[in-house]
């Protein structure tokens, strides 16, 4: 599923037009390892920030609230060679990091299901 598929099925879900391709990044299951990888500038957070997280069949919506990181830099990894918020987010459900920033890759442990809008099967 492409980016502006998953965006136009989120929207017709909410009968209204909140994500576009500026406030949305997508993200398939890394082939390395079990994590969805967002790179996403910091001054992105200052407004609603719509993750979709690309599954086997269907994806899952995230959406962070603006300003719920005022310095997200502070909170996650920053890429300093690209001024970037490194996001490694775990899809492996047989552990209890499921959904969380994973810290061996300078994550914090961050639990994202908290931002979970709705399940797309």
């Amino acid at each position: 599923m492409k980016k502006q598929e998953a965006i136009e099925l989120v929207n017709n879900h909410l009968q209204e037009q909140p994500l576009n391709m500026e406030n949305t990044n997508i993200a398939k299951i890394n082939d390395a390892k079990d994590v969805w990888w967002f790179t996403i500038p910091p001054e992105r957070f200052s407004n609603d920030l719509h993750l979709l997280l690309k599954k086997t069949n269907g994806f899952i919506w995230l959406k962070i609230s603006a300003n719920t990181f005022i310095k997200p830099q502070d909170i996650f990894k920053l890429r300093t060679n690209a001024d970037k918020i490194d996001l490694e987010i775990s899809s492996d459900n047989s552990l209890n990091n499921y959904m969380v920033d994973i810290k061996k890759s300078g994550g914090i442990g961050y639990n994202f299901k908290q931002h979970i809008e709705h399940e797309f099967n």
